[in-house]
């Protein structure tokens, strides 16, 4: 039972570094000591957030554009992307929250897993908003 939790500990940090290396990254961080990484990640992140607000706000401003021009179809559509935002960034926290604890390491690395999946997650979306907003 130990060793098959250790193997699945293990596979779960792997995917999780395989998922991060492949996002690619836009930043060079130091990876220690944990509290120099924090506060370059927290920075990356303020970035990265900023990114995100900018590529949302294009997207609001094209969305009612798409499929049903008129006033309703653009409310409709303000609204469902406003919860699905919302949505979406809940789900975000949650689950960096869930990767940092996940780890089992030291708080201090546990923040660090915890801001690369934020900053990877917000990335992502950043890009997905700016395909949304180029269709």
């Amino acid at each position: 039972m130990q060793r098959r939790y250790l193997v699945v500990k293990i596979l779960n940090k792997c995917v999780v570094l395989i998922l991060f290396i492949i996002s690619g990254n836009s930043y060079s961080c130091p990876s220690s000591p944990a509290i120099e990484a924090s506060e370059c990640l927290r920075g990356e992140i303020s970035k990265s957030e900023l990114s995100l607000a900018s590529a949302y706000k294009k997207l609001m401003s094209l969305v009612g554009t798409f499929n049903d021009p008129g006033k309703a179809g653009e409310a409709k559509a303000r609204t469902l992307l406003t919860k699905a935002h919302k949505s979406w960034l809940d789900h975000r926290d949650k689950q960096c929250a869930f990767e940092g604890y996940q780890d089992g390491g030291v708080a201090s690395y546990k923040a660090v897993i915890g801001y690369q999946c934020i900053l990877r997650m917000t990335e992502q979306r950043t890009q997905v908003y700016q395909l949304y907003a180029n269709n």
